[in-house]
Parts: C-alpha cells; structure tokens; sequence
C-alpha cells in the first residue's frame, strides 16, 4: 500500500502493540468506530488509524480517512517525524498529505499533482492526545497541513468508576486555529495494566454539540519474544 512506501517499516526487538477503538458520537448520535493501532519499543513509536462516518451521520455528511505516523521516544513523552494521511468526505475527492522533516507534500482534492508546503510546527493530534502518557505541553499541535495552538489550561484528577482503570486526571485545553477560531478539549487520561492510555477526548465547538471520542475496547499483544 502507499503507507508501507512512505514510511519505514517498524520492526525491531522489544516491540509491544496496542489495538484501540474509540466509539465516536455528536451529542446521543453515535457517527462511527475509531480504530487504532500503536506499536512502541523505548525509542521509537509508529501508529496507524481508520475512521469513517456509519449510520445516520451520512445523511448529512461523510467522511473517511486512514492516518499514520512515526517518531521517536525522548523520555517516554513522543516526537512526531513523520505523518500521512488519505481521505475522502462528501465535500472532498481523494485528499493526501505527506509530512517529512523538509515540509509537507500533499495532493489536493482531485488533484494530480502533489504540491509542497513548509512543515507546520508541533506533534500531529493524534500522537499528542492519543500517545502523550500525561496533558500534552507543547505550544503548538498540527492536522499534517495547518499549525493550531494549544493551551493548557489546567489538570484535575478524577476517581475511577471502573475498577479495570487505575487513577485518572483531566486535561484541559483551549486550542487556536489560523482564523483565530477557538474550541476547547477536554482529555481524559488513566493508568492502567498497559501503562497510560487515552480513555475520553471532547472537543467543545461553541454553538455545537460536543464531539465525543470513548474508549471502547483495547487489547495488548507483546512481540518482544
């Protein structure tokens, strides 16, 4: 396929894998399953992830896409080096994005030729609100194309409903776009038998229902033999 062309293969010793999905709904409305797959040694990271839209959503829009990247490890916390991204929506044709160290290629909606942008700054969203062990601190987040700022605004610690989840705490930001548009986040993270793991992420839209992302099911497979 075209991701195992543009990034490297992520095969070394000591790697563990964690399988993800995330139930994603609009208010009561539930849109779609999340599926997410991150592999980690201690230096290095590699995730992949599918969405598209299900149900009664697609009356009114759809999306789909498929997402990547591949980073190093400093301390635990990641550090995105490479991105890319494939969607198609009821808005747009076949869109591709291509992150490297030297910028950004990507191939517009229906385009045929792939042009090139100077990279945006910070971690895609994914790797700093899915693969982040504790609230994310950098300034600055990107879709692959466009730079967002991101605040953190404060951490609270939460008691666990479930018992299969240790100590959890809350991460809330404020995030900026190039317009200047501002929504918050709210992200929910826990510990558990496999170490730090996302459980919830809200995005507030003013005048909008909350999009909601919930754990759904998760399973750990360990390669390191």
């Amino acid at each position: 396929s075209v991701l195992l062309l543009l990034l490297p293969s992520f095969v070394c010793a000591g790697v563990t894998e964690h399988s993800l999905v995330y139930s994603v709904r609009i208010a009561f409305l539930h849109t779609g399953d999340f599926h997410f797959k991150r592999s980690s040694n201690h230096s290095r990271y590699f995730f992949s992830g599918h969405f598209e839209t299900k149900g009664l959503i697609n009356k009114y829009y759809r999306w789909k896409g498929d997402f990547a990247a591949i980073g190093s490890l400093e301390n635990g916390s990641p550090k995105m080096e490479k991105y890319y991204a494939r969607s198609e929506s009821k808005d747009h044709e076949l869109k591709l994005v291509v992150l490297g160290s030297d910028g950004v290629r990507f191939l517009p909606p229906g385009g045929k030729v792939f042009q090139f942008a100077d990279r945006p700054k910070g971690d895609d969203l994914v790797t700093a609100l899915f693969l982040t062990p504790s609230c994310y601190r950098g300034r600055y987040v990107n879709d692959g194309e466009d730079t967002f700022e991101m605040f953190l605004i404060k951490v609270k610690h939460v008691k666990p409903k479930k018992e299969k989840f240790g100590p959890l705490f809350k991460c809330f930001y404020r995030i900026k776009d190039h317009k200047g548009r501002s929504r918050r986040l709210h992200v929910t993270l826990a510990s558990s038998l496999h170490g730090p793991i996302t459980k919830q992420v809200r995005v507030k839209i003013p005048l909008f229902p909350d999009v909601v992302l919930d754990l759904k099911k998760q399973q750990l497979i360990d390669t390191s033999s």
